[in-house]
């Protein structure tokens, strides 16, 4: 073949491939542009034609998840799950660990360099030493996710088990935001999947004999049409510890039953928050209060900024304050009289400068339903560790008054005493260049740790 037809040949292959982007280009950005026009309640558009519109503006995070497959196959790397240490790591950090004096323990869930995965490792304080370990199968696992609109399936190198909870048989259930998962100890095989998408905290029910977790349901509470099909509705999902669902309740329902569907649709100006509940924690209380009741949940629903304190029973919420913590995770009770919240204190997500008080890091609050007040706790402490998860965060206030804090976003867990002083401070770290992001871990007392599980059950060889 002549160079002049060959280089005729390459220039026809680069025009054939020219104009193929600019037609997808131009399509999407038709498609995107009667997407927003549907959404937005636009008539004119035929319905024979909306799921095509639909799936076309959907090309651009289908092509992101292709090129971010490809990288990680490339690289070895879990892509999503690392964190950039000179994006991170700020003067004053330190890795001490482990802690003599800490007789608790550390369920953390997290990017492993070893494993090069997401798992779930059982970590004595005190000598650091790892008494269980558990390692999903995530190839498994994802072959038995069909993925939805509210819980995309993604790949299996990004998986994460998030906020695991220790069973009485050393098994584990944890979520991965599209699927709820009960994976015994000695096996990478769960003993039950739920193709379904579950998302955020996971907590006992007061029986111990279920959980609580934050799912979705399928069609959300109003009367209009286009949002019943677009907007996410989060919901409160009871599950037996053998996988049957219990119950799945809609909280858009559930606040247009209580006359508050303002808190999740009157705050977005001329904008659409497709996601406008974002419940993030489900917390059951195990005992009765002046307060509240066994079996009542509080509810961390943080794009409203907003804790509700509802009453299954009754199906009435009998409690509920917007701020001042903002975006925020982690409610619980405390005591019988008062709870605490993680504050994130952000504003958004991406943005150059997501907190919105000058002070520029999380905060620990605390609602008196005595006073009717809150206030900030270990204020000082806080000031000097200075936790910046923009999004995520945990927090558990011990009996004592000290505190267990995740920086999820920075891959830092810490532990301060009941006088604020760090007790220490655990770095999960992937490499040279990089953190291993971890996914909403738990410190449990030695007390509870005994009082839950036989150690005897901890017979899998740890390498």
């Amino acid at each position: 073949m002549s160079k002049s037809r060959l280089r005729r040949n390459h220039f026809g292959v680069a025009c054939r491939t020219a104009t193929s982007l600019i037609a997808l280009l131009l399509a999407f950005i038709m498609g995107a542009s009667l997407n927003r026009h549907i959404i937005l309640g636009g008539e004119g558009v035929p319905k024979a034609i909306r799921p095509i519109v639909e799936k076309l503006s959907t090309l651009p995070s289908l092509i992101k998840q292709a090129s971010l497959e490809l990288n990680d196959v490339i690289t070895g790397k879990p892509s999503a799950l690392l964190i950039p240490k000179n994006k991170t790591i700020n003067e004053g950090w330190v890795h001490k660990f482990p802690a003599p004096d800490d007789d608790g323990y550390l369920l953390l869930s997290g990017l492993s360099a070893q494993e090069n995965q997401s798992i779930v490792q059982l970590i004595r304080v005190a000598d650091g030493k790892v008494i269980a370990k558990w390692v999903p199968n995530w190839i498994h696992i994802h072959s038995h996710i069909t993925g939805s609109k509210f819980g995309p399936k993604g790949n299996t190198t990004n998986y994460r088990a998030i906020h695991p909870l220790l069973l009485n048989d050393a098994s584990i259930i944890f979520n991965t935001s599209n699927s709820l998962v009960r994976l015994p100890l000695c096996s990478s095989t769960p003993s039950w999947i739920l193709d379904y998408p579950y998302h955020h905290s996971i907590e006992f029910s007061p029986a111990s004999n279920s959980v609580w977790v934050s799912s979705v349901t399928e069609a959300f509470s109003t009367s209009n049409d286009i949002l019943i099909d677009k907007l996410r509705d989060d919901s409160l999902s009871e599950v037996t510890l053998d996988g049957r669902v219990l119950q799945n309740i809609s909280f858009s329902k559930i606040l247009n039953q209580n006359h508050l569907t303002a808190n999740m649709l009157g705050s977005t100006g001329f904008t659409t928050n497709f996601d406008p509940l974002h419940i993030n924690q489900i917390t059951p209380a195990t005992s009765s209060s002046s307060f509240w009741q066994r079996g009542d949940l509080l509810i961390s629903a943080r794009h409203t900024s907003t804790i509700y304190l509802y009453r299954p029973s009754t199906g009435k919420i009998i409690w509920h304050q917007q701020g001042p913590w903002l975006n925020q995770h982690s409610a619980h009770f405390k005591n019988g009289d008062s709870i605490t919240v993680f504050g994130n204190d952000v504003y958004g997500n991406k943005l150059t400068s997501p907190f919105m008080y000058k002070e520029g890091h999380n905060k620990i609050y605390k609602y008196d339903f005595i006073t009717g007040e809150s206030n900030t706790i270990h204020s000082e402490a806080i000031i000097n560790i200075k936790p910046k998860t923009i999004s995520e965060g945990r927090l558990r206030v011990l009996d004592d008054n000290s505190l267990f804090i995740e920086e999820t976003n920075n891959a830092r867990l810490i532990k301060l005493n009941s006088e604020g002083d760090l007790i220490w401070s655990y770095i999960n770290v992937y490499d040279q260049e990089h953190l291993g992001l971890i996914s909403w871990s738990r410190y449990i007392t030695r007390k509870e740790l005994h009082e839950l599980v036989n150690y005897d059950q901890f017979n899998c060889n740890i390498k």
